[in-house]
């Protein structure tokens, strides 16, 4: 019985590769037209370019993509990696998430919970945002989904992760904003934490957001030193002199860059608190870590405490 269950496991798994690929083909449209509030079902698939209509033979995920040599087939412009990149990451993920969840139903909600967490990625990553759209119907499914067989999770730990989720970012965020007197944590990421509670439960969680917070602040310390060094190498800000030279009057007076002259701008120190960070991005992407890997990484950490 182990084998056959084996056997079925691999070849939902293997057919659930084309899937993901198509999946992953709407989720680039979902990306790039829900933040502008487009309609994600018509038109139908367009070059982002010269908004060209892209034929059937065309929009095949990843095989277009290489035949065309990354190019539309009409204006000729490139296409950005991009698009294959999250049609394979789709076929992937959802081959993985077969295999290693099984053909149960629980497992359908988790290919729309990988689903969700890529385009919310990519979405926050470009425009800063976590669209409510995704984000309060996912909740609501991963509740109802905790009663399916599969479940990771069991219905009550269900609604308690997902609310000390977004009540853990809410108060992080209300206490960030009084101290700081800046937003520090959009109210899309409180939902994005109750989402991800309500699939993953508190412990795998409470991971996510370690690991989210460890890989956002290193990004955000790198991309400080990045800008602090590209500030450094501009020269120093000199006022041209008039025509008639300099001012008699004044021969001690250092020279000082208009207000709005770019080099003057360039010399204020960056600081990593006002480094804006999409942390859904981080989130989400971590999340997806969790999901396939969190499991050995909590077992570790748990073993570390026990005492014989």
């Amino acid at each position: 019985m182990p084998g056959f269950m084996t056997s079925v496991a691999f070849f939902a798994a293997l057919a659930s590769l084309p899937f993901g690929l198509i999946v992953g083909s709407f989720a680039n449209v979902v990306i790039h037209r829900l933040p502008l509030g487009e309609s994600i079902v018509f038109p139908p698939s367009r070059c982002p370019k010269c908004r060209g209509a892209i034929r059937p033979w065309q929009n095949l995920p990843v095989v277009s993509w290489i035949l065309l040599r990354g190019r539309c087939a009409t204006c000729r412009q490139p296409i950005s990696a991009r698009y294959p990149a999250v049609e394979l990451l789709h076929g992937l993920g959802f081959a993985l998430i077969v295999w290693k969840f099984g053909p149960l139903p629980f497992t359908l909600l988790l290919l729309l919970f990988f689903f969700a967490l890529v385009v919310l990625a990519f979405i926050d990553w470009d425009h800063q945002i976590l669209p409510d759209v995704i984000t309060l119907p996912g909740i609501l499914i991963g509740l109802a989904g905790s009663l399916l067989p599969g479940a990771l999770i069991d219905w009550k730990e269900s609604g308690l992760a997902a609310g000390f989720g977004y009540l853990a970012f809410l108060l992080v965020a209300e206490g960030y904003a009084r101290l700081r007197g800046i937003e520090g944590l959009g109210q899309g990421d409180w939902k994005l934490a109750a989402l991800m509670g309500a699939f993953l439960g508190a412990q795998r969680l409470m991971l996510t957001v370690f690991l989210a917070s460890l890989s956002g602040m290193t990004y955000g310390l790198i991309q400080a030193w990045r800008q602090r060094r590209e500030e450094l190498r501009l020269p120093e800000p000199v006022e041209p002199m008039p025509p008639s030279g300099p001012d008699p009057a004044a021969p001690d007076a250092a020279p000082i860059a208009p207000e709005n002259s770019p080099l003057a701008a360039a010399r204020e120190p960056v600081s990593i608190g006002k480094f804006k960070l999409p942390f859904g991005t981080f989130l989400a992407a971590c999340a997806i870590f969790v999901l396939f890997f969190g499991d050995p990484i909590l077992l570790w950490y748990a073993s570390l405490f026990r005492f014989e």
